[in-house]
């Protein structure tokens, strides 16, 4: 089931429910490490010098306040901000913010996370393949401090490899489905799994 997941998670880690990576090199596409930054090419003028520039750096996402409420609006608000907190995971090889924000029993979201340290200790990294949420519609829930969610994600194309010497990959563009299931602990929102559809 969890190594489901990783396979289908794909747009996040093009392993990670999604989308489909396509096998093979991408001539011109390295993703190179996640927080590699990009560097200009042309060769100096006399007229004035060039100057390379890092991309921004990603800011990690601020728990919304709605999202601190223990209602449905809250618990929506809690699965965009969990989404952005995924993206992030990815754009700097950090899971700290994400695994904080998760329940000790989510095991989907152990498998997510591990999965993306392991792409950067191994040298990997992606650009692009971003989640972002189209809509999110409620599920019957499990109990009052439960809440569950089926969400209708895009994503975004982009590129990927697994480690420093692995084929980059294409990651397709594409939408998809997946269960956001939350629970209420110690006055907050937790992510307690996450099950593609």
């Amino acid at each position: 089931m969890l190594r489901a997941l990783v396979l289908a998670l794909g747009g996040v880690v093009c392993s990670t429910a999604l989308t489909a990576c396509s096998g093979g090199d991408t001539a011109g596409a390295d993703p190179g490490p996640i927080s590699s930054a990009a560097t200009s090419t042309s060769p100096p003028t006399t007229s004035a010098p060039t100057a390379t520039t890092d991309p921004p750096a990603p800011v990690a996402p601020t728990l919304p306040d709605i999202a601190k409420e223990k209602s449905t609006a809250g618990a929506k608000a809690f699965v965009k901000y969990s989404i952005d907190l995924l993206n992030y995971s990815h754009a700097r090889a950090s899971t700290r913010a994400f695994r904080a924000s998760s329940s000790p029993q989510c095991g989907a979201c152990e498998v997510l996370s591990d999965a993306i340290e392991e792409m950067r200790q191994r040298g990997g990294g992606q650009k692009g393949g971003g989640w972002s949420t189209l809509s999110i519609a409620s599920l019957p829930a499990n109990g009052p401090s439960q809440r569950n969610f089926v969400v209708h994600l895009g994503i975004d194309s982009g590129t990927s490899r697994k480690s420093r010497t692995a084929p980059v990959r294409r990651i397709e563009a594409g939408k998809a489905y997946v269960d956001f299931h939350l629970q209420w602990e110690n006055r907050e929102w937790r992510l307690l799994d996450l099950v593609p559809g």
